[in-house]
């Protein structure tokens, strides 16, 4: 165990020792804004650190295989490509062998979510039972208010915990919330109702469904890569999609996605 355990923090340190070129500079305004937002990341894990040390997370049952719950989400999101991707395959990769027993997201399933659109309070309505008229209102929407917006970069920089997660940390400038705004500007003028929504542009990585194994050695690790470098891409498509959460018997839950729409940026 301590030999696997070694390996695996010498494997963390040369992650985040690794630099990744550089995407171009942004402007004092992008700035200013990866600012605020990393000291909400800060705050975040500072606050949740001595929790995940102790133990005293937060478990998300509806992960669980027994919960018989399905999660249903209709969401505005931006799937991980480039080399985010496989930066963060590798850290989940670790992640699963300090704390195999939480939820680790597949690296396909790794996405940002820009906005949820409301499904009501029992997240009960399948996306095969979506409305087609509906779902053309939705898009139609979405495309003027993604009409003019220019393609944009996201840099993933370091992991933190929430109390129920950890996520992978992401910096787009202002770029994401100018986007947000308009799409909320669209949809509130059609009366349309709005989930419950996050400033943050993160990736969520691992869901805990379970007590902490090794909680020492999840905080070190956390630590370790919490300002690593992992890459960055280009944002040049926004996709609406139904995403489907459904618990399957090794405890974990599958990811059943239905495009509905998607949108190249300028």
């Amino acid at each position: 165990m301590k030999k696997t355990m070694y390996s695996t923090m010498l494997g963390l340190t040369l992650l985040a020792a690794h630099t990744v070129v550089k995407a171009d500079e942004p402007n004092a305004q992008d700035i200013a804004a990866n600012q605020r937002l990393s000291g909400i990341y800060s705050s975040i894990w500072n606050g949740t650190r001595n929790q995940l040390r102790l133990g005293q997370h937060k478990i998300d049952e509806r992960w669980k295989k027994d919960a018989g719950i399905r999660v249903y989400s209709l969401d505005i999101s931006i799937r991980i490509v480039g080399e985010p991707y496989y930066r963060l395959a590798l850290v989940l990769d670790t992640l699963k062998r300090i704390e195999p027993a939480q939820y680790c997201l597949d690296p396909e399933w790794l996405h940002i979510t820009i906005l949820l659109l409301d499904l009501g309070d029992s997240e009960e309505t399948e996306p095969a039972q979506l409305d087609q008229m509906l779902m053309e209102k939705y898009g139609d929407i979405l495309s003027r208010a993604l009409a003019e917006t220019p393609k944009f970069e996201i840099q993933f920089k370091g992991i933190a915990a929430t109390s129920g997660a950890i996520i992978a940390q992401g910096f787009a400038g202002t770029a994401i919330y100018s986007m947000r705004d308009a799409i909320r500007k669209e949809l509130s003028a059609e009366g349309i109702v709005l989930g419950k929504q996050t400033g943050l542009t993160h990736s969520t990585l691992v869901r805990f469904i379970e007590p902490l194994n090794n909680p020492t050695e999840l905080v070190r690790a956390i630590n370790i890569l919490n300002n690593a470098d992992l890459g960055s891409f280009q944002v040049d498509r926004i996709s609406f999609v139904a995403h489907d959460w459904i618990p399957q018997e090794n405890g974990y839950a599958t990811l059943r996605k239905t495009p509905i729409r998607s949108f190249e940026l300028v």
